[in-house]
C-alpha cells in the first residue's frame, strides 16, 4: 500500500523496476496485464474508489512517478486544492471535470489531460477507466502563482491539437549531434524540474546520454533505442517508454515521429 493520494485515491501498488536504469516500454500487454488485476476499495477521503495500480517508475527522490491505473466508474468533489501535478493519458474510459467556476470538461479515450497542483472541482469517472499517469510533487512542487489552474487543466490533449500546434513551429537546421526537431512546450512547473511537451523530428540517429528522468509516447512513426550493450527497444504509434536518468546508448528515429513528453529534472 503507497501512503499517499493519487488522483485524490488510495491505491494498491505493484512496483516495477523502480530506481531502475533500463528503458520500461508501455505497451499493450502491460494495459492488459492491469485489466486483469483484481480491484481494491480505497477511501482517499473524498469518496470510496474501486480502483488498482502498477507503479513502473519512481525518481531516485520519491517526487516524480510514472505508471498505468484502472478504475471503476465514480466521482469525488476535491473541495480542497490538489495536492500535486498530474498528467494522465486515457487509454481507456472517460473522465469529465467540472472546475470551481463550472467549467465542464469531458476527456475521452486516446487523449490526455494535466490536473496542475492547486485545482480544485470535481473529477468523475463516467466510463470505467484505464490510464497512464505521471505525478510531480510526491515529496514537494510548486507551480507559478500568475498560473491559470482552469486553463491548465481544461487543456486536452489529442492529436488534432498536438499536430496543428506543432504545424506552427520550424524544424532546426540540426547536425551531426542533433536530429531536425521542432517543439512546443506544453506546461512547466515553477523552478522547471517537471515540463510537459510536444516534439516532432526527421529520421535521423544520434548518441545519447540522459540526464534527468522521462516519459515518451508516440503518436506518429517510431523510435528506436540502442543501448551500449547493443539491446534494442522500439517504440511504435500509440505506445510509451520511460527513460530513467542515466540510461546511454543511440536515440534514432527511422522515420518523422510525433510523440508528447514529459521531464523530470533536478539539475537546474
Amino acid at each position: 500500500m503507497k501512503n499517499q493520494i493519487i488522483t485524490g485515491f488510495y491505491f494498491l501498488v505493484i512496483a516495477l523496476n523502480l530506481n531502475a536504469t533500463e528503458l520500461i516500454k508501455v505497451n499493450q500487454s502491460l494495459l492488459d496485464q492491469i485489466r486483469s488485476m483484481e480491484y481494491e476499495a480505497y477511501d482517499s477521503g473524498y469518496a470510496e474508489w474501486q480502483a488498482s495500480d502498477i507503479e513502473l517508475f519512481l525518481s531516485e527522490d520519491e517526487n516524480f512517478s510514472v505508471g498505468v491505473w484502472k478504475a471503476k466508474a465514480g466521482q469525488e468533489v476535491m473541495d480542497s486544492p490538489y495536492p500535486y501535478n498530474t498528467w494522465m493519458l486515457i487509454k481507456e474510459g472517460e473522465i469529465e471535470t467540472i472546475n470551481s467556476s463550472g467549467e465542464k470538461n469531458i476527456f475521452s479515450k486516446g487523449e490526455g489531460l494535466m490536473t496542475p497542483k492547486g485545482w480544485t472541482g470535481t473529477f468523475s469517472i463516467t466510463k470505467d477507466l484505464v490510464i497512464i499517469y505521471i505525478y510531480d510533487g510526491l515529496g514537494q512542487t510548486e507551480n507559478d502563482k500568475s498560473m491559470d489552474l482552469n486553463k491548465v487543466a481544461g487543456n486536452i490533449y489529442n492529436n488534432d491539437s498536438i499536430f496543428m500546434t506543432l504545424s506552427t513551429k520550424e524544424f532546426s537546421s540540426g547536425n551531426k549531434d542533433q536530429l531536425r526537431a521542432k517543439e512546443a512546450l506544453s506546461f512547466t512547473n515553477k523552478d522547471e524540474s517537471f515540463q510537459i511537451g510536444l516534439w516532432e523530428a526527421k529520421q535521423g540517429q544520434v548518441p545519447a546520454l540522459w540526464n534527468y528522468d522521462e516519459f515518451m509516447y508516440v503518436l506518429k512513426g517510431g523510435i528506436e533505442m540502442t543501448d551500449s550493450s547493443g539491446s534494442k527497444l522500439v517504440i511504435g504509434p500509440n505506445e510509451g517508454v520511460v527513460v530513467p536518468t542515466g540510461w546511454e546508448g543511440e536515440f534514432s528515429v527511422p522515420e518523422t515521429v510525433v510523440k508528447i513528453w514529459v521531464i523530470y529534472d533536478t539539475s537546474n
